[in-house]
């Protein structure tokens, strides 16, 4: 079961240099259960996200959220040197906001040297299994979380355009996402018109507003789903009365119905860490 004693903490870290194996993909339509960050230390990667092929070159990190679809591959022909790590914890969301990393999935830091020590640390603490070994990972891995918050922070001050009230947009779609409101309500929310609020909102998060909305209650449903919620509870959870038409969006966005998506999840086997 994932650790969940303190607010973030590591699950597994790992290092992955692909060479001469071809392509290298992985494919997880239900996502995984944990968070996971990936970082791109050198060559190039590609990652779905959004329903979207995002190509990450050298130095670019992805997170992923719990039950998040998963489809990412590297190439050998790229000569990728990529990093990965799953945490989990019991207030992550709380963590990620306050540091800044909770609304935008992909990020860029520009003083990255430091890094790939920190992911190396992390690695040996969790397979030299000293004593601490966990706590000194998960310090380490809030470190890292650090390093990229402070990044971010800087360049707000140096002018990102609106970027604080975008985030407030964001971290309001994860707390009304049960009874959402309109998008001129948002953009008035934020000081602006409901045209300049999508296309910053868009330039941001390489998502539109209702798109990100949606994704975020889907989520939602996906983790009540898989906790063993029935389908009419998950979906009023989310904020729609009629059931039919909840399982119609959600096959939509997954492929699958909810009931298919409930009976699956609970009968998983547990899934081993892996890149």
């Amino acid at each position: 079961m994932p650790r969940t004693e303190r607010p973030l903490m590591v699950t597994a870290c790992g290092h992955i240099v692909v060479a001469n194996q071809g392509i290298i993909s992985t494919a997880r339509p239900e996502g995984r259960r944990d968070y996971q960050l990936l970082y791109v230390h050198s060559g190039l990667a590609y990652y779905m996200l959004h329903g979207k092929e995002q190509k990450l070159s050298a130095g670019q990190m992805i997170f992923y959220h719990p039950n998040e679809p998963q489809f990412y591959h590297y190439d050998s022909a790229d000569t990728p040197d990529a990093y990965w790590i799953h945490f989990t914890g019991n207030d992550v969301p709380r963590e990620l906001e306050n540091l800044n990393l909770f609304s935008k999935r992909i990020y860029y830091p520009k003083s990255r040297d430091i890094f790939p020590q920190i992911f190396n640390t992390i690695i040996q603490e969790l397979q030299q299994k000293k004593q601490y070994y966990y706590s000194i990972a998960d310090s380490r891995f809030k470190e890292l979380l650090c390093l990229m918050s402070r990044e971010i922070a800087v360049h707000d001050e140096m002018g990102a355009p609106h970027t604080r009230e975008i985030e407030q947009a964001v971290r309001l779609f994860h707390t009304h996402f049960d009874h959402p409101g309109s998008l001129a309500e948002y953009a008035a929310s934020c000081n602006m018109s409901v045209c300049w609020f999508t296309q910053l909102f868009k330039r941001q998060l390489g998502v539109s507003p209702q798109q990100c909305l949606m994704n975020i209650r889907i989520s939602r449903a996906c983790e009540l789903l898989a906790s063993g919620s029935g389908v009419a509870e998950a979906s009023e959870a989310i904020g729609y009365v009629d059931a039919l038409y909840f399982s119609r969006i959600f096959k939509k966005h997954t492929g699958q119905t909810p009931s298919q998506y409930r009976k699956a999840a609970l009968s998983r086997i547990p899934e081993l860490p892996d890149f």
